[in-house]
């Protein structure tokens, strides 16, 4: 995926010693010095791994903090060397948050609101059942841990049903009777379970990310 005429930075460093130790008469034969002279000073070693990081992005394979790295790459260039990258714009859709991915990252806020500290949350599984066009609802499952009151860390599960619209309408009635005994539920858990629909995993990463 390497771009054309990027050459690496050690034969790079090669070619410009070899015009470096030319006479002044001998340099007056080199016909493409401008080809040589404006990857000067830029790091051609991370513009290609740029480049070629970007070009292997995948959807469905490609893992949120490996686009979170190669953004922060990015964003480390300087202005003239961000001018050889390609097609970053690719990068920033694998940002973009599917449907699935935003009924997820409701059911996940539901959680955080509810913690003690929000800070302490940690996703181990998120899975998605699309039952839009059947129930009316994404059946969102997940599997994390928090600090509770006592200050241990403790693992859950919760599963919630998420509008098409991607609201939780059961959360507000839950703060009223009582939000810790909504997500032990297993009411919408059975629903889940008993659905036909393709489970769907869901990039922890990407969830967190995205909370408020």
């Amino acid at each position: 995926m390497q771009e054309v005429g990027i050459p690496s930075q050690r034969t790079y460093d090669n070619l410009y010693e070899d015009y470096s130790n030319l006479t002044s008469k001998q340099k007056e034969y080199v016909s493409n010095y401008e080809t040589l002279s404006q990857y000067r000073g830029l790091d051609l070693d991370t513009i290609i791994k740029i480049n070629d990081s970007i070009g292997n992005l995948e959807n469905g394979t490609t893992k949120y903090s490996d686009v979170l790295e190669i953004e922060d790459e990015y964003n480390n260039l300087s202005k003239d060397e961000k001018e050889y990258i390609n097609n970053f714009e690719s990068l920033e859709k694998f940002k973009e948050l599917s449907d699935i991915e935003k009924a997820a990252v409701e059911g996940v806020q539901n959680i955080k609101d509810s913690l003690k500290d929000p800070s302490s949350l940690e996703l181990t599984t998120i899975k998605v059942k699309n039952e839009i066009n059947g129930m009316g609802f994404y059946f969102v499952y997940i599997e994390y841990s928090a600090t509770n009151s006592f200050g241990g860390r403790k693992e859950y599960k919760s599963c919630f049903a998420i509008s098409s619209d991607f609201e939780d309408k059961f959360y507000p009635l839950a703060i009223l009777t009582g939000v810790q005994k909504y997500l032990d539920s297993t009411t919408t858990y059975l629903e889940y379970m008993k659905s036909d629909e393709k489970e769907q995993e869901i990039d922890c990463d990407k969830i967190l990310s995205n909370l408020e």
